[in-house]
């Protein structure tokens, strides 16, 4: 008789191991080395691609810079559809923004208005989504009001545009809350500009019977060369008729024909006429020259 018992039959009785649980201090560890190597992740990739991967890593001066190099770029895709376009200067939005809650900025805007012939604005704001798609992350929407155009760069730096009238587009370059203050950079002077365009000006006030007053001129480099710039003068007074005065001058390309705006090329300068309140707004732009 075998008194060995069978091995199937023997039972372990030796307690199961527990296995060790994370106490909270242990879970910290982990979240820490994991958020440890995503900051080291970021950094490495911002220093390989050279960019920012978040709008407070880049200061002011260089978004306007970024901010300059989306209007040239717009200004020159909104030349390629054979519509006129006038640039603003940078304008501050509200006196600060916040950064962090304890970290305050500055934020910049600049407007670009493209005069197109009315019912084209859909078709204008497509052809831009398209033409920056290359270079911009770029987004055509529709809303209840129309479509909706937005693109942003590799630095956070935006914009965003709209029709809201027949015959303009209202394209916004937004620079996002930065740190740092804004340059004081030498304004470019009207007799910088190409003499074109300040003759283009004269000629509309002097087809219109009034006499500027003031003089203004903004200008942002061209990726591929050269300097876009546009001309604006003021004078106050009456303009009726403004189709009819400014016909002459826009005998090559017609672009908008309203009563209180007029919108032409002729040449290499596209010249916009506008009555605001009985002050006539000229503003001649070209793209690229130099």
């Amino acid at each position: 008789m075998d008194l060995l018992p069978d091995r199937a039959s023997v039972v372990d009785e030796t307690p199961p191991r527990r296995r060790p649980r994370l106490t909270r201090a242990g879970w910290a560890a982990i979240v820490l080395v994991a958020w440890t190597l995503a900051v080291t992740g970021f950094a490495v990739r911002a220093v390989r691609d050279g960019r920012a991967t978040a709008p407070e890593q880049m200061s002011l001066p260089r978004a306007l810079s970024a901010a300059d190099l989306l209007a040239g770029d717009l200004m020159a895709a909104v030349d390629a559809a054979l519509t006129v376009a006038v640039m603003g200067e940078y304008q501050e939005v509200g006196s600060s923004c916040r950064i962090t809650a304890v970290r305050a900025g500055s934020r910049y805007e600049r407007l670009v208005t493209a005069y197109v012939a009315p019912g084209a604005e859909a078709d204008l704001l497509s052809f831009l989504a398209s033409g920056l798609a290359e270079r911009y992350e770029t987004h055509l929407t529709r809303s209840a009001d129309g479509p909706v155009f937005t693109a942003i760069d590799r630095s956070f730096v935006s914009l965003r545009g709209v029709s809201e009238r027949p015959g303009e587009v209202k394209i916004i370059i937004d620079t996002g809350c930065r740190p740092g203050g804004f340059p004081e950079p030498a304004r470019p002077g009207v007799d910088q500009a190409p003499s074109t365009l300040r003759s283009a000006a004269t000629a509309a006030f002097a087809a219109i019977g009034l006499t500027p007053g003031h003089w203004a001129a903004v200008s942002v480099p061209c990726r591929t060369g050269g300097t876009t710039w546009t001309v604006r003068a003021w004078a106050e007074g009456p303009s009726d008729a403004l189709p009819t005065a400014l016909r002459d001058l826009g005998k090559d390309t017609v672009v908008v024909e309203q009563p209180t705006a007029v919108a032409y090329r002729a040449g290499d300068a596209g010249t916009a006429v506008r009555d605001v309140d009985h002050v006539v707004v000229v503003a001649s732009t070209a793209v690229c020259v130099g």
